[in-house]
């Protein structure tokens, strides 16, 4: 206990190094985090575009008839309309995306970080075509 008290600065450095670790780490996380969304997001928006298409024998026009579905309709296929993990509404179109080099029958995804097509790292594009998402894991002390 007294060699404690002879030196008090000591704990105090400590627990600010722990502290900012703490938030490092975080913040590595929350990257991560915004990654899975993303994934999550897009596999169970194709999943209702497909869910769809089995119902009514064709596509929808745009991600609003998942939310809103024709009259008629048995069943909603999305409570609503997610954003991806930056705040935009996610893409939906039957024409290929200049950021996707495979033909499907319809593409959904997220412009990234930078909301725009194309990109680099954690801005790239993710999307129904997508086999892993293109930003790479760094290491916790690579976020800033």
């Amino acid at each position: 206990m007294k060699g404690m008290c002879a030196v008090p600065g000591r704990r105090a450095g400590f627990v600010a190094v722990v502290a900012l670790a703490g938030l490092v780490l975080s913040t590595a996380l929350a990257a991560e985090s915004r990654v899975i969304k993303v994934k999550a997001d897009v596999y169970a928006l194709a999943s209702a575009v497909k869910l769809f298409k089995i119902d009514h024998g064709r596509l929808p026009a745009d991600l609003g008839e998942l939310v809103e579905p024709p009259a008629g309709t048995i069943r909603q296929y999305l409570p609503r309309m997610a954003l991806d993990p930056w705040g935009k509404p996610y893409e939906y179109s039957l024409e290929r995306p200049l950021s996707c080099d495979v033909q499907l029958e319809f593409y959904v995804w997220s412009n990234g970080s930078d909301h725009q097509l194309g990109g680099e790292g954690c801005a790239e594009d993710f999307g129904n075509w997508s086999t892993r998402r293109n930003c790479p894991r760094r290491p916790w002390w690579k976020f800033w």
